[in-house]
């Protein structure tokens, strides 16, 4: 997931991961760890 910060302290926009293959899509949308790391 990516994370952007706003002009708005404490909001963040959160915008999933996507991953594709021949099968289809798949997206993540959200992931604690990243979160925390991002966020602290």
């Amino acid at each position: 997931m990516e994370i952007v910060k706003t002009e708005l302290k404490g909001c963040y926009i959160i915008k999933p991961k996507i991953f594709s293959d021949e099968r289809g899509y798949f997206y993540e949308s959200f992931n604690q760890s990243d979160f925390n790391r991002a966020i602290g």
